[in-house]
């Protein structure tokens, strides 16, 4: 999503990234991969629960898992130390004062990003699907 900043920004919002780890760990990585936006983290997984993210291991090594890490092998990326729950899947949201979900991605295994398209488009209509429904997956 880093590669769409300037998109998102664009489309009136900002990006923001939760961890699960502690605020050294959000420090650190934010330093390593330069990161032009703000990191939070969230060590008791609130947030996250609240969203109605996945939990598990096996959506966490799992064979469609297998799969999305083998793809970023290939595109050359790698990864690094686990920091805080290994096992808490990721997603992505487009929040709209004064805190509707109007547009979610709930990863299904580890690597299962949301789709730029997707997200970039529901940010530019408002987060509104169409027929003026909410897309919640």
């Amino acid at each position: 999503m880093r590669d769409a900043l300037d998109d998102i920004r664009k489309a009136g919002a900002e990006l923001v990234v939760v961890g699960s780890g502690r605020p050294e760990h959000a420090r650190e990585f934010r330093d390593a991969q330069r990161l032009r936006f703000p990191l939070l983290v969230d060590p008791e997984l609130a947030s996250f629960r609240a969203a109605g993210l996945r939990r598990g291991v096996l959506s966490t090594i799992g064979p469609r898992a297998l799969g999305h890490a083998l793809r970023a092998l290939r595109s050359g990326a790698r990864q690094g130390a686990t920091r805080g729950d290994p096992w808490q899947l990721g997603g992505a949201l487009v929040i709209r004062p004064p805190g509707e979900i109007a547009w979610r991605h709930v990863s299904r295994e580890a690597g299962d990003h949301p789709p730029l398209d997707e997200l970039l488009r529901a940010l530019r209509r408002g987060g509104r699907g169409k027929n003026g429904l909410v897309r919640a997956t």
